[in-house]
């Protein structure tokens, strides 16, 4: 598998705005967001995971959201990234689109557009590629899976039942790391409460469950499971759902599943979850460790990490919550955002950090710690539940000559 990480923010933390209802570049003039791939093989797997804070200005109406690679869509072809509430939802959403790529150099794009009448805003934008090709000499090792567009999914079942279109295969060696994402267009009707888990096997993933969406307003949401220490072989991802009360709908969705080593010391493919229980709490200002959410192994120099932020925020009728990342104590820079906003928007949120040249010029970083940090913006107390973080790192794109020219396995590639 090859790795192709890809960033994009606007200046000076400031909101980027459209009022348009056609397709129109997301960019922070006078860039655009966008990123090129290279890929080795024909019929290779893409899965692009997009993260930003968003909102809309209007109750009811919608941002959408696409991925174009080489001017084309992307599965699904567009989505409800948010949509507007009263108060104004300002947080991080996350959605993947997935494709199929023959070899060669391509062209990832993200563009937006909004309902009439409407303002929507976007900063802190993010993206994460990743690909694999579809036939291994031992079998997939990446399943991207996106369910053809069509009228929403419902179920007003209280116990546990498959997500239509949601399961996928995936082969592991010994010791690996599996992670499961699903994001999909998610709402409930009549004050439900929707459910999911990921089972590998017929075993439940961590966190064992988590409250994915508790809102009427129609918006992607995105939650990562994973498992730790897998034994080799085949392995089937299968995700369900539950309705407490009401009705549960799921659009648009999609899931990506990838295995990987963690190749202990270095970071390859990382996963950590807390474990379930009552919410973690703080009402703390100033930036705090987030209990659990940290991992530590060796980098070397010139180093690359993306860290994959999900779980279930919860914050007052007024209240705020912000996240940052921290390598060895030092704050990654552009990566202070607001993942939860008001309690207009229940359920889970995600956010993709991306960190680059880590110890450039210093040698190799024996045992960093990855950390997320957290901060109640105005002193109310925030909570969060269930959460999982993952970490995968590789060596810089553009590595120094004195280093060898592999660094761990799997997860791990070098463009």
């Amino acid at each position: 598998m090859v790795e192709d990480f890809g960033q994009w923010s606007t200046f000076d933390d400031e909101w980027n705005f459209t009022r348009s209802n056609q397709w129109t570049n997301i960019r922070a003039w006078p860039r655009k967001m966008a990123v090129n791939v290279l890929v080795e093989a024909d019929n290779t797997e893409v899965a692009i995971m997009f993260t930003a804070e968003a909102y809309v200005d209007t109750p009811r109406k919608r941002m959408f959201v696409r991925a174009l690679i080489d001017g084309k869509p992307t599965n699904p072809e567009d989505v409800v990234f948010a949509m507007g509430t009263d108060p104004q939802t300002r947080a991080a959403r996350a959605f993947i689109f997935t494709d199929m790529l023959d070899s060669g150099l391509h062209t990832i794009e993200m563009q937006w557009l909004v309902d009439d009448g409407a303002t929507a805003a976007l900063r802190n934008a993010a993206l994460m590629v990743r690909q694999n090709s579809s036939t291994t000499s031992q079998g997939q090792t990446m399943d991207a899976v996106t369910p053809p567009s069509g009228p929403s999914v419902s179920t007003n079942l209280g116990t546990w039942s498959n997500i239509p279109g949601l399961s996928g295969t995936v082969h592991t060696q010994s010791g690996d790391t599996l992670i499961a994402s699903i994001s999909a267009e998610s709402a409930t009707t009549r004050g439900g409460t929707m459910f999911v888990r990921a089972l590998v096997n017929g075993t439940p993933m961590l966190p064992t469950d988590v409250l994915f969406a508790k809102s009427e307003t129609f918006q992607a949401r995105s939650m990562t499971f994973g498992l730790n220490d897998m034994p080799a072989g085949f392995h089937t991802v299968q995700f369900q759902w539950a309705v407490s009360g009401g009705e549960a709908m799921l659009g648009d969705r999609s899931i990506v599943l990838a295995t990987g080593q963690p190749t202990d010391p270095s970071l390859a493919q990382v996963f950590v979850a807390a474990p379930s229980g009552p919410a973690v709490a703080t009402t703390s200002t100033q930036f705090v460790p987030m209990p659990t959410m940290q991992a530590s192994g060796s980098l070397p120099p010139n180093a690359e990490i993306v860290v994959v932020l999900s779980g279930e925020p919860g914050v007052p009728a007024t209240g705020q919550m912000e996240v940052r990342l921290t390598i060895d104590g030092q704050v990654v820079e552009a990566s202070q955002v607001q993942l939860a906003h008001t309690d207009a928007y229940l359920g889970t949120q995600a956010f993709v950090f991306n960190a680059k040249h880590i110890n450039v010029g210093q040698g190799g970083c024996a045992n960093c710690t990855v950390q997320v940090e957290w901060r109640s913006v105005d002193g109310q107390q925030v909570f969060m539940g269930d959460r999982s973080m993952v970490v995968i790192a590789k060596p810089g794109s553009v590595p120094d000559l004195a280093e060898p020219p592999a660094y761990g396995t799997n997860n791990f590639g070098v463009r």
